[in-house]
């Protein structure tokens, strides 16, 4: 039942060689399709506003699955977006943290994640 989600951000590091305010950047993760289905592959991805992200950033998914993290490299789409792919095993609510690292720069989002 996860169509677009806002996300909470924390962020750490140091200045980025580009300037990103960590405090304007926001993030929005959807599946594709939607809602998720336990069993399928679902495409995750997690877009961001406020500031440019570009393929020089990198992005990785950490999905809890039993409390353990799943973390998955997701990749630019050409876009502005990182898409991913994963399959979850069962239905539930799933915890999954969104991890940017654009140079120096290290922003964290959180978001659930609903599986049918």
């Amino acid at each position: 039942m996860l169509g677009v989600l806002g996300i909470g951000l924390s962020g750490c590091g140091g200045e980025p060689a580009v300037p990103i305010d960590p405090a304007l950047v926001e993030a929005t993760v959807r599946t594709e399709p939607a809602p998720a289905s336990s069993g399928t592959p679902v495409t995750l991805v997690a877009e961001f506003t406020g500031a440019e992200i570009t393929d020089r950033a990198d992005v990785t998914l950490d999905i809890r699955v039993e409390g353990e993290p799943v973390l998955i490299d997701a990749t630019y789409d050409g876009e502005g977006g990182f898409e991913a792919t994963y399959t979850f095993a069962d239905p539930g609510s799933y915890e999954t943290f969104v991890h940017l690292y654009v140079d120096d720069l290290h922003l964290t989002k959180k978001a659930q994640v609903d599986v049918q």
